[in-house]
């Protein structure tokens, strides 16, 4: 996991236009979610940032699971399949409350 915590710390220090179509800068509230969220792991998860101002979690195994989180939400998606589900969290306790994938 201490990867993810590199990963975090490279985001801090993107710039404006840091992918070439004009994204905007991580928010810190967003990295230090993110930064919470890594002890609540239980499996590996990739780690990237994207143009929403988000950082984005990714695993898969025989479902494919993402969390994205934002300043003012956080988005949790699995898949198996042709069956999926979405949820939307205002926070991290409540992800981590409502969640039991990760």
């Amino acid at each position: 996991m201490d990867k993810n915590y590199q990963r975090l710390e490279e985001f801090s220090k993107l710039e404006h236009n840091w992918n070439g179509y004009n994204a905007e800068p991580i928010p810190k509230d967003v990295l230090q979610t993110a930064k919470d969220l890594i002890p609540h792991l239980t499996k590996e998860w990739y780690l990237y940032p994207t143009g929403r101002q988000s950082v984005q979690f990714e695993r898969e195994d025989e479902t494919y699971y993402e969390i994205e989180i934002f300043s003012d939400k956080i988005e949790a998606f699995k898949m198996l399949g042709d069956d999926w589900e979405q949820k939307e969290y205002k926070d991290l306790p409540e992800l981590l409350k409502g969640c039991d994938w990760l």
